[in-house]
């Protein structure tokens, strides 16, 4: 996963999807959980699953919720709120400490569960995750969060049959949630049905036009049928909506190597390392692409950052 971008998933985890594939598949999503980073053989990405909020809505957000608690050590909803707040800027310490003392106050508070799961799945804490979304349905069956948040988890852990019984659950709860067939598309492509998952990316765009992930996903499907020029249609509108995700550009740069568009990718690449100086991927990536450029002497100093990053390609990644 890179630093502390919130992208487009959890963990390194590669799906080969017939022909496509990717160097890791992207982890911020559109909705509070993470959809994990899954990919298919020839593309990048690393989930999640709602936009990344606002900074500086949250930083008011923690600042009321910390009065609050200043004033009341026991008010157990407010700490809920500052978890959830931490949660979503990547402190996920602080955000489990917060969620820890509300359940150790009030067992019951609304929403301690399933935040405290959400928290545990964004550090790959998988089991951890499913049994605190398994406390958080105990207490309600219609904890929308708990049943994204265990659907993903079981989709991380390989194990999408599980996955998908979950997402039914959830969409009966919200039909209009775009993270739910976000997941439920990942799901199916883990079980290479393929053309079942472009129907569930596809509505998960017809519900929210503005769910960059969605893009993402469907592009990556794209690819791995082949059909390069549509995938990077839709990397385009994936970068238009969440500039700030480096994968979205490594996905892309995939694409237009497939479409032996070099520059373009060079450019692409160019973009993940600067925004993601630590990332591997980008810089196995375009090592490849500055050896399709004839520029040995560029690519062997990328593939010296790989050897140091200590970063290895998927076996399923074929350029």
């Amino acid at each position: 996963m890179h630093s502390k971008t919130k992208s487009f998933a959890l963990s390194a985890i590669m799906l080969c999807l017939s022909g496509g594939c990717s160097v890791h598949e992207n982890k911020s999503t559109s909705a509070d959980v993470p959809t994990s980073h899954q990919d298919d053989s020839n593309h990048s990405s690393q989930q999640t699953t709602a936009g990344a909020p606002v900074k500086g809505d949250l930083a008011s957000d923690l600042k009321m919720y910390s009065d609050n608690i200043k004033k009341n050590p026991k008010d157990a909803r407010s700490l809920v709120g500052r978890g959830l707040s931490y949660e979503k800027l990547g402190r996920f310490d602080e955000s489990l400490a917060d969620f820890n003392k509300a359940l150790a106050i009030a067992p019951e508070t609304p929403g301690a569960h399933s935040g405290k799961a959400q928290t545990l799945l964004w550090q790959g804490k998988l089991d951890e995750a499913i049994s605190e979304a398994d406390k958080a349905l105990k207490q309600d069956s219609k904890d929308l969060s708990a049943w994204e948040v265990r659907a993903n988890a079981y989709i991380i852990s390989n194990k999408p049959d599980k996955a998908l019984s979950d997402i039914e659950h959830a969409i009966q709860i919200n039909s209009t949630q775009a993270s739910v067939y976000e997941l439920q598309s990942q799901a199916l492509r883990k079980l290479k049905r393929d053309k079942e998952a472009l129907a569930a990316v596809n509505k998960a765009i017809e519900v929210d036009p503005s769910f960059a992930q969605s893009y993402n996903s469907r592009a990556i499907i794209y690819s791995g049928m082949g059909r390069n020029r549509e995938a990077i249609a839709d990397f385009n509108k994936a970068a238009q909506l969440r500039p700030e995700i480096p994968d979205i550009y490594l996905n892309r740069a995939l694409s237009e190597i497939a479409l032996q568009q070099y520059r373009e990718a060079l450019a692409d690449c160019n973009k993940a390392v600067e925004m993601s100086p630590r990332a591997g991927d980008a810089y196995f990536l375009r090592a490849k692409v500055y050896r399709q450029l004839k520029d040995p002497q560029s690519a062997e100093k990328d593939e010296k950052m790989v050897a140091d990053l200590g970063y290895k390609p998927p076996k399923t990644l074929k350029l």
